[in-house]
């Protein structure tokens, strides 16, 4: 559906299919990555600990964010804020070296590999770290299609896409 003629920024989550998006069309969705850290700090230990400090900064991250939306931070401080919570996140993500968590190491990959993507927001004006807006946006749908036997046949599913693509955009 996002065609070599796009040009805005598409907000995702860390899904391989998204991965042939270039940087600069691309931000990774915070949302996600609080939830992991949320996860990892969970763990107990020293994971634990890092967890729970990579979530703080999320939430630093985030009020920054908020503060520049309301006006009351400029898009300056903003980007000042965000290279001192990058600086602190990696610091934090390699004082366990290569580690056996899964879960940390598929974040430190995210964060080493997919840099630009996840900072997008900062420098693109209009640009939401999350990409809640879509979800919320696909919420009903999903919703509906969970709570009924949805379609039985391939021209049902034609008319759902049809009919849903319809009343989304009216």
């Amino acid at each position: 559906m996002v065609g070599p003629n796009f040009k805005g920024v598409i907000i995702s989550d860390r899904y391989n299919a998204y991965v042939r998006i270039p940087e600069e069309r691309h931000q990774l969705c915070w949302a996600h990555f609080r939830r992991e850290f949320k996860a990892l700090s969970q763990l107990g230990g020293e994971l634990g600990d890092t967890g729970t400090k990579l979530f703080e900064l999320s939430n630093q991250m985030f009020s920054a964010w908020h503060g520049t939306q309301s006006g009351q931070i400029s898009r300056q401080h903003l980007r000042k804020t965000k290279v001192a919570i990058q600086t602190e996140i990696i610091t934090e993500m390699t004082k366990h070296g290569l580690t056996e968590n899964k879960q940390l190491r598929s974040l430190m990959h995210a964060f080493f590999l997919s840099e630009k993507s996840i900072w997008r927001f900062v420098d693109v004006e209009g640009v939401e770290p999350t990409n809640n807006q879509a979800e919320r946006d696909l919420r009903p749908v999903v919703i509906w299609r969970k709570t009924s036997l949805f379609t039985q046949s391939e021209r049902g599913n034609r008319y759902m896409e049809r009919i849903l693509t319809f009343t989304s955009t009216c």
